[in-house]
């Protein structure tokens, strides 16, 4: 029974679920035991010429790689 729950948890803690940024296409997975989360930015920037993109990775809630930036179009 405790292999079975171990499992269980690791696959909550592994496999993380997509979901979408309204921001122009934004790409945020994070499984359901929030271990860690990565988000691929790719959205409108502030103004209509410019847009954002880049990749940033969090475990345990800690920013450990961020490639974000924004870029005119």
């Amino acid at each position: 029974m405790i292999i079975i729950m171990a499992v269980i948890l690791s696959l909550l803690c592994l496999f993380p679920f997509p979901s979408r940024i309204k921001d122009g296409g934004s790409l945020y997975l994070q499984p359901m035991i929030p271990v860690y989360s990565v988000t691929r930015w790719n959205g409108f920037g502030r103004d209509e010429n410019s847009r954002t993109a880049g990749t940033t990775v969090k475990i345990f809630g800690m920013e450990v790689y961020s490639s974000f930036h924004e870029e005119a179009r």
